[in-house]
């Protein structure tokens, strides 16, 4: 019966050891965090002079900033899922910073989109 228990330590161990050298070996799951999406959805928006002939343009700037920010969110929220998952193959990088550093500065990019829009409604 101890030599069973000790084969069955042994082969735990080894496919142990075994998973992490193939998960080192070969990286994270999701080496590339765009996966995800762009963090700078603004980039890819409207001209902000694309509701100006609307009466409810401000409404509009409103509401599309708005969506702008739920979706670098959205982004944001896989991203961290990505890292977390990376992080349970014990692979470390520097993309926990870089999503930190989206999560300050990724909403307020819709910020200055929703303001120059409303910018454009009153003839700026």
């Amino acid at each position: 019966m101890p030599v069973r228990w000790c084969l069955c330590v042994v082969t735990l161990f080894l496919s142990f050891a075994a998973l992490e050298s193939r998960a080192a070996g070969f990286g994270p799951p999701f080496p590339d965090l765009t996966v995800c999406g762009d963090v700078g959805v603004v980039l890819k928006m409207a001209d902000r002079h694309v509701f100006e002939s609307s009466p409810k343009c401000f409404a509009l700037c409103k509401t599309a900033g708005t969506k702008c920010e739920a979706l670098v969110k959205k982004v944001l929220s896989c991203q961290s899922s990505a890292a977390s998952i990376n992080a349970q193959f014990g692979v470390k990088s520097c993309s926990e910073v870089v999503i930190a550093q989206n999560r300050v500065h990724g909403p307020g990019y819709c910020e200055g989109w929703e303001n120059s829009c409303e910018n454009a409604c009153r003839g700026f």
